[in-house]
């Protein structure tokens, strides 16, 4: 029984041992533990960190990068220990981007980090219907969207005139005329913004 109480308490210790290796970096005697982020926040243009504070540190570092590996990564460095949150600006919505923060301490007149915190991975801001990108639906082969169904019909009427009056004036022939003059058309409107676009049918 003691045995078994022995190796029970022994577990425990080394799980304790590893929590603290993983988050606390011990640099020539000093002990700086890492950050942990308790919310990030994407709006138009900017991203949003804020983590738990440390105690007994100087400050923050947080990098960011589009790649996963950090390669090419932007530095902020926040000489606030108070500080627990920062937005960073001009960043673009298209590209996802990946983000971390770590906390240093100054030694001797020089900064000690600790490890980096666990990546976060941040999501691209998806712009609908913003030059005819992104909306619910494909573009039809009108190649082009309208604002009401009867604009669709509209256009198709005069592409249909222009083209007989071509043919009236000898400017095309009849299989031109026949094979590009739509008989008909099909229509439909994105569920984002309700703008509407289709496919001309030939013959």
């Amino acid at each position: 029984m003691k045995r078994k109480k022995l190796f029970s308490i022994l577990s425990v210790v080394i799980v304790m041992i590893l929590i603290f290796c993983n988050t606390t970096t011990i640099f020539a005697g000093v002990k700086i533990r890492t950050p942990s982020t308790s919310g990030i926040t994407r709006s138009e243009n900017c991203i949003k960190i804020k983590w738990k504070k440390v105690n007994g540190i100087n400050g923050y570092q947080i990098q960011y990068s589009t790649n996963k590996e950090f390669k090419k990564a932007k530095k902020i460095t926040i000489k606030s220990k108070t500080t627990t949150s920062k937005t960073i600006k001009n960043i673009g919505n298209s590209k996802k981007y990946y983000i971390r923060i770590r906390s240093y301490k100054k030694n001797k007149g020089k900064n000690i980090y600790s490890n980096w915190s666990k990546n976060k991975v941040i999501k691209p801001i998806m712009k609908h219907c913003t030059n005819n990108n992104n909306h619910s639906i494909k573009c039809g082969n009108i190649g082009r969207w309208f604002n009401s169904r009867s604009d669709i019909e509209t256009y198709w009427k005069n592409q249909c005139n222009a083209l007989a009056e071509k043919w009236d004036k000898g400017e095309i022939s009849d299989s031109e005329y026949y094979s590009k003059s739509p008989y008909g058309y099909e229509c439909w409107s994105c569920s984002y913004c309700g703008k509407w676009t289709g496919n001309f049918m030939y013959r």
